[in-house]
């Protein structure tokens, strides 16, 4: 549905020179239309998703009205060949298929098995509980969808690309049944960012014991930045045969390589953190960088177990941390082929079982409660909970941690939003925050729902309890704030912060704020009691620029670090802080 704003000619010495310029349209699909329906508003929207489809042109959108479509609404899916939007022209020109409202519209299922498009753009979607896939797909986005994987056994994935390239899943949760719950399969080039996956439910006896949350099967040049698996450790529903579960699966015997993962957490996770492999005949590269595990609470089985199990494929790994992986036979690294090797550096191991890896270096390590040394010129055995990670993501400012620029740090968004590879900015570190985590409120609550007979009601979707909190709470520290904005205005300012979560504030007794420029932080005000999200700072000096950060106090654990700082000069020409 296009239409032409204006078609012209010039004639010159070698024929005609002819623009078009066109109009992408928005056509409305709404299930509860029982009126008039040509697409032109919500009001009048059409009925079916497949006949919404039918009348667009490369470029359009269709934007379908916020409801829960997935049972007994007809023509309410995307899948095969007839059923499938319109493809895009370019990414200036995408066609799309967007909710209302982000996350609430939810569909009976997204299914393309061989037909493929490219330039499509699908947005606040919600499959309910089906397994979708995009077989071929190229340079298209997917972008704060969720994919709730039936109850069903058999070699199925949440969600699958299939093939596909130069595509982004970005900001996309994935949970429920299902062997896997992101799989890049044979694809190439690529992006899974800021992505969260929970293991709730499989059992399958031709399958036991492959499963995983983040797979990368085959594929070439793939990246994952930000993303996280977590809660996925539910002993009813593994065997002994689950030794090769993995929450991140990157690369096999097909072929992968080039593959890089980058500020990923796996938080109470499967019996391995990160499982990277190769081809048999040759290795290939991974690489692993500013990421976490914390370990499972499973009993570790003897076969692949792990923090990081590497396999025919050179290895690197850099600025991680690996913690609490000490059970049964587990082991921080396991290694046991001819071929393939690892550059390990920067890391930090705590509770961690034995080095079990031939072709290793390694360099500039801290390790503590660890079964074997081994961890390379430069490294030192201290505790990291003493020496510099109160929390997982960050070593603590001046910390000895810090000093040997050992550990993650997670900070900040690891690419320009929606960038695909072919697009520049999509692996740069950006100015973004990336706490609290993206979407966090809406994530814990889709995610309270699952498979029948199981609760989601678990780990960080529990009641008061947030993703963000769950995850920087995990070392038993205070919570830090985390700054959300700050004014500055006429010899003031007025900073605030989100509160700790319900479930982390219990000892809570107030918050003191920091002046951060120097090396030694000054404090500038303590307020006293829970009720706080922010503070108006008086009597500051105009035209000194100010570096603020703040910090939590509780009655048991003490005070906590901090996180963001927030630059802001006062001047006496800035207009007065409305207070509200």
């Amino acid at each position: 549905m296009k239409r032409m704003l204006a078609i012209f000619g010039v004639m010159v010495s070698i024929g005609w020179i002819c623009c078009v310029t066109v109009y992408a349209e928005t056509i409305w699909c709404n299930p509860a239309n029982i009126g008039t329906q040509n697409g032109k508003s919500k009001a009048t929207g059409i009925r079916t998703l497949w006949d919404a489809m039918q009348q667009m042109t490369p470029g359009d959108t269709v934007k379908i009205a916020n409801g829960d479509w997935s049972r007994n609404h007809p023509g309410m899916t995307i899948e095969g060949a007839e059923h499938l939007p319109a493809p895009g022209i370019n990414y200036d020109m995408m066609s799309a298929i967007e909710a209302e409202t982000d996350w609430q519209v939810k569909l009976p299922a997204i299914k393309d098995l061989g037909t493929g498009r490219s330039y499509v753009r699908l947005r606040g979607l919600v499959v309910n509980q089906e397994f979708t896939t995009l077989y071929g797909w190229t340079n298209s986005k997917i972008y704060r969808c969720g994919f709730l994987g039936a109850k069903q056994d058999g070699n199925v994935a949440t969600f699958a690309l299939f093939k596909a390239s130069y595509n982004v899943v970005e900001e996309c949760i994935a949970w429920g049944g299902g062997r896997y719950k992101f799989i890049d399969y044979h694809g190439n080039h690529n992006i899974f960012r800021r992505c969260v996956a929970r293991h709730d439910w499989y059992i399958s006896p031709s399958w036991a014991g492959q499963e995983c949350n983040f797979r990368g099967y085959g594929c070439q040049n793939s990246a994952w930045q930000n993303c996280i698996s977590i809660d996925s450790d539910r002993e009813m529903y593994q065997t002994p045969a689950s030794k090769e579960d993995a929450d991140f699966w990157i690369g096999d015997q097909s072929g992968a390589g080039g593959n890089v993962i980058t500020g990923c957490i796996v938080l109470h996770g499967m019996y391995q953190g990160y499982y990277l492999a190769g081809p048999n005949e040759k290795p290939l590269s991974v690489t692993l960088t500013h990421s976490i595990a914390v370990g499972p609470s499973l009993v570790g089985q003897e076969y692949l177990t792990g923090a990081v199990t590497f396999g025919t494929v050179d290895a690197r790994i850099e600025n991680s941390l690996f913690w609490d992986y000490h059970r049964g036979v587990q082991h921080a690294i396991s290694h046991n082929k001819e071929i393939g090797g690892l550059v390990l550096r920067n890391s930090v191991f705590r509770n961690v079982g034995k080095l079990n890896a031939k072709g290793l270096k390694a360099q500039n390590n801290l390790y503590f409660e660890a079964a074997s040394a081994g961890y390379g010129s430069g490294s030192l055995e201290l505790d990291p909970l003493q020496n510099g990670f109160s929390y997982p993501c960050m070593p603590d400012p001046g910390s000895k941690a810090a000093t040997m620029g050992c550990g993650p740090t997670i900070l900040k968004r690891i690419g320009k939003p929606l960038a695909a590879m072919d697009e520049p900015g999509w692996d740069a570190l950006t100015d973004e925050n990336l706490w609290p985590f993206p979407n966090e409120a809406i994530i814990g609550g889709l995610m309270q729902q699952t498979v029948e007979g199981v609760s989601g009601i678990y780990g960080f979707t529990a009641g008061g309890q947030t993703l963000t909190s769950y995850i920087w709470g995990v070392f038993g520290k205070t919570v830090p704030p985390f700054l959300t904005k700050g004014v500055a205005g006429n010899g003031k300012v007025l900073l605030q912060w989100g509160r700790v979560a319900p479930a982390t504030e219990k000892g809570l007794t107030g918050y003191r704020i920091y002046e951060v420029s120097g090396k030694t932080p000054v404090l500038l005000k303590t307020l006293a009691g829970k009720a706080y999200d922010g503070v108006l700072l008086t009597g500051l000096e105009n035209g000194k620029r100010y570096n603020l950060t703040v910090t939590a106090v509780d009655a048991e654990k003490g005070e906590s670090g901090w996180v963001y700082s927030i630059p802001l000069q006062p001047e006496a020409n800035l207009p007065e802080i409305i207070l509200k």
